[in-house]
C-alpha cells in the first residue's frame, strides 16, 4: 500500500479545537472565547500501510522563536497508534531540549536523534524494542534519561551499537521513577543484551538472579561508578568489553562460568578474586578478559573474609601479611585528597592510571610508598603534595604526567633526596626510565620552607 505523508494536520486540528472552545464568564452571563494555545512545533508523520504511524520529523511553528522546546510525541494520530520514530527523524535538530516517547513506540530509528546537541532530558516508554544504530549519537548535553518500564524490560531492548543507547551520553538514569544506583537483574532474565547499560554513570552496585546465563558485549562498559558486582551461580559467559572501565575491586566468579571474552574487565582494578570456576587464573595475566591483570590475591574459597573495604569513596585492600594498599577511588574530582588512616599504606600499582580528571592530588601523611605506574597518564595533573613519611616511588609512577609543574614536599631538600626513586633500566619497564620521580619533567620542588629547589 502506498505510504501517506501527513505534516501539519495535527497542529491545524489542535488550533481549530482550541479556537472553538468557549468558557462562561463569571459576571453578567457573558461568555468569551479562550485564547488558543501556542503551537510551538509541528510533528511530521508517515503512515506505514498497516494501521500505524511513524514520526518522521519536527518543525518549529514559529521560526522567530529561538528558544528550545519540549516535544511530547503522542501515542496515537488520527486514531491509529504511533509505533516508531523513523531513521533520521530528529537528526541535527538544535531546538529540542526534551523529548517524551510514549509506550506505543516500539522502534527508534538509526540516527533518529543524532546530533541533537540541545537535548538534555529524555523520557522513554516501556514499549521500545529496538534502538537503531547511532540513534543518540553526539547527544552530549543529555542530563537525564527516564525509562518507564522495568529492569527486565530494559535488559531485553536490542541496541544496535553503543551509540544507539542514550545512557552512553547521559549523566543520570532513572527506571520507573527511581534513580538507578543499584541494579538487580531479576529472575526470568537469562541474557543482558549487548550495550544495555553502556556508559551508565548512575550505577554503583549490580547483582543477578540465578537465571542469568549470558552478559552481552559492552553491557556495562564505561559504568565508571560501578564498583560492586555480585554474579550468581548459573552465569556461563561474560561478553567482550562487558565491564570495561568499571572500577571493580573484588569479584567472585561462579562455578558455572566457562568463558570470559577479551577486554571484559579492561580498565577495572580487580585486586581480589574468588575463583569458583574451572578457569585457570594467574595474577597479572590479561587472558580471560583481564580479570586477573591486577590481582593480588586469587582464592578458591568464597567463604574467606574479603580484604577489600571502601571508605569515603576510597578502596583499600589488606593482604594476608597485613600490608594495606590504597587501590583507587570511585569518585571523580579535579582535586583529590587521600585519607589519613590508623595504619600507613602504599598506593597500589596503577591505582590512578588514566585519571585525566585529576588536576591536583594531596598524599596524606599515611602514605609511605607509591606503586608502579600509580599515576600513569594522568595527563591533567599539575600539582601534587607529598608527605614527609614517603619512602619509595615505583617505576613509571608519573609516566606521561606532562602537565605536572608543582611538587609540594613536607620535608627538606635533604629529606627528599633520601626517597628511593626506582629507575627502570631494562626489560618491559625500561620505557618508564626515570619517571618514578615527579620532578623528571621539569616540575619545581617546594620544600616545607616554600623555596623552589633548583634541579
Amino acid at each position: 500500500m502506498k505510504k501517506i505523508v501527513r505534516s501539519i494536520a495535527a497542529a491545524v486540528m489542535c488550533v481549530a479545537a482550541a479556537v472553538g472552545a468557549v468558557s462562561c464568564a463569571k459576571g453578567g452571563g457573558e461568555s468569551k472565547q479562550d485564547e488558543p494555545p501556542v503551537v510551538e512545533y509541528i510533528l511530521q508523520y508517515e503512515y506505514n500501510g498497516y494501521g500505524a504511524y511513524s514520526v518522521t520529523g519536527v518543525e518549529r511553528s514559529d521560526e522567530e522563536n529561538t528558544g528550545t522546546l519540549t516535544v511530547d510525541i503522542p501515542s496515537s494520530y488520527f486514531g491509529k497508534p504511533v509505533t516508531a520514530i523513523s531513521d533520521n527523524a530528529f537528526k541535527n535538530i538544535q531546538f529540542v531540549s526534551a523529548v517524551k516517547i510514549p509506550d506505543s513506540v516500539a522502534y527508534i530509528g538509526s540516527n533518529a536523534f543524532d546530533g541533537c546537541s540541545a537535548l538534555t532530558a529524555l523520557d522513554i516508554g516501556n514499549g521500545v524494542v529496538v534502538m537503531g544504530d547511532n540513534a543518540f549519537g553526539d547527544c552530549d548535553a543529555l542530563c537525564a534519561v527516564r525509562y518507564w518500564g522495568t529492569v527486565a524490560e530494559w535488559c531485553d531492548i536490542t541496541f544496535i551499537d553503543q551509540h544507539s543507547n542514550p545512557l552512553m551520553y547521559s549523566d543520570d538514569f532513572y527506571i520507573d521513577g527511581a534513580r538507578a544506583l543499584s541494579i538487580s537483574v531479576p529472575a526470568g532474565v537469562s541474557v543482558v543484551r549487548p550495550y544495555a547499560f553502556v556508559g551508565c554513570d548512575s550505577i554503583e552496585s549490580l547483582s543477578f538472579s540465578s537465571d542469568i546465563r549470558f552478559i552481552g558485549e559492552s553491557a556495562f562498559g564505561g559504568c565508571v561508578n560501578l564498583s560492586d558486582v555480585k554474579f550468581a551461580e548459573g552465569l556461563k559467559s561474560i561478553g567482550l568489553s562487558a565491564f570495561t572501565g568499571a572500577p571493580i575491586y573484588s569479584v567472585t566468579l561462579p562455578s558455572t562460568l566457562t568463558s570470559i571474552a577479551p577486554y571484559a574487565f579492561y580498565g577495572s582494578k580487580i585486586y581480589e578474586i574468588y575463583n569458583l570456576s574451572e578457569l585457570q587464573l594467574t595474577a597479572g595475566e590479561t587472558e580471560h578478559g583481564g580479570v586477573a591483570q591486577y590481582a593480588i590475591d586469587i582464592m578458591s574459597n568464597a567463604d574467606r573474609p574479603s580484604g577489600v573495604r571502601m571508605s569515603d569513596g576510597f578502596c583499600f585492600y589488606t593482604s594476608g601479611d597485613g600490608t594495606q594498599l590504597l587501590t583507587g577511588t570511585t569518585s571523580s574530582s579535579a582535586v583529590v585528597t587521600l585519607p589519613v588512616t590508623e595504619k600507613p599504606y602504599k598506593i597500589a600499582d596503577r591505582a590512578f592510571e588514566l585519571r585525566d580528571d585529576i588536576v591536583k592530588i594531596s598524599l596524606s601523611e599515611s602514605v609511605t610508598e607509591i606503586g608502579q605506574a600509580a599515576f600513569l597518564l594522568c595527563s591533567r595533573l599539575v600539582e601534587i603534595d607529598v608527605p614527609l613519611g614517603m619512602k619509595k616511588s615505583g617505576a613509571g609512577a608519573f609516566f606521561m604526567c606532562s602537565m605536572l609543574k608543582t611538587v609540594n614536599y613536607a620535608g627538606t631538600r635533604s629529606d627528599w633526596e633520601k626517597i628511593e626513586f626506582v629507575v627502570s633500566q631494562d626489560g618491559d619497564d625500561a620505557i618508564y626510565a626515570n619517571t618514578s620521580d615527579p620532578l623528571y619533567n621539569g616540575a619545581e620542588l617546594y620544600t616545607k620552607v616554600l623555596s623552589a629547589a633548583a634541579r
